[in-house]
């Protein structure tokens, strides 16, 4: 029980990684405050979450909405405490060639990709800072914040933002002992990848760029998350880590 005593926000745990995500924090004793653009999707979490034995309550945010973070912030400090463990794993991608990425698309990646994290970080950072805590805030970027993919112009931007943001305030809030991370996963399997996980010839094509030479699954990158939520990680800040299947060191032959 790593996490016991701990009260965790986990963005976008409607499904997919950060429904895993949260399942994986409660099971290591955390409360866990389920956080989803859809109500329904959260609080299915949450229902996960009990029947395996663990607390916490499900919300419904949109996290580009700074009033809105500002209510959810409140809403959980005054019924479970402060937040010492922040995953920030809302986002969107937004698969199309450049030329036809029109500006209202770019801007809906970049708000909930790399704003909406943003936004709930200074939200939980400042939280920690007037508790006078120590706190852990983990981005879900990808593989994407590291190298270009095709045609995911506003996403590899966001993604390389979200490096960006973590490394700086991994900076700028270590000596308030509020440590900072990134996680890069390369392809998972999530209801979001599932269009083209349907096409039997693509997910194998994309599963053969990671030298192990398949997807992850949402439940490993549970595991990295509440590693590096605990104090097994306490001498890490401003890491981006990935869980690529070896995508980032080459493509196999």
């Amino acid at each position: 029980m790593h996490l016991a005593g701990r009260l965790a926000l986990v963005t976008g745990a409607g499904s997919g990684i950060g429904r895993a995500i949260c399942l994986a924090l409660a099971r290591d004793g955390a409360r866990v405050a389920a956080l989803d653009l859809s109500i329904r999707k959260a609080e299915e979490t949450h229902s996960l979450i009990a029947e395996a034995g663990g607390y916490g309550c499900a919300l419904e945010c949109d996290v580009t909405n700074e009033s809105q973070v500002a209510n959810v912030m409140k809403q959980i400090g005054g019924s479970h405490g402060v937040v010492d463990i922040l995953v920030n794993c809302a986002g969107i991608g937004d698969r199309r060639p450049p030329l036809d990425v029109q500006i209202a698309n770019w801007r809906h990646v970049i708000e909930v990709n790399l704003t909406g994290a943003f936004i709930c970080s200074q939200a939980a950072i400042a939280g920690l800072v007037k508790a006078g805590k120590p706190g852990v805030v983990i981005n879900i970027a990808s593989v994407a914040g590291e190298v270009a993919v095709p045609e995911n112009t506003a996403y590899v931007a966001s993604k390389h933002g979200l490096v960006g943001l973590t490394k700086s305030l991994a900076l700028d809030c270590a000596h308030m002992g509020i440590r900072v991370l990134a996680i890069a996963p390369g392809s998972v399997e999530t209801p979001l990848t599932a269009a083209l996980l349907n096409h039997p010839d693509a997910a194998r094509r994309i599963g053969r760029t990671h030298p192990l030479g398949r997807w992850a699954q949402p439940e490993e990158i549970a595991e990295l998350a509440a590693f590096l939520a605990s104090d097994r990680a306490a001498f890490m800040t401003g890491a981006v880590v990935p869980i690529d299947g070896g995508f980032l060191s080459g493509r196999p032959a």
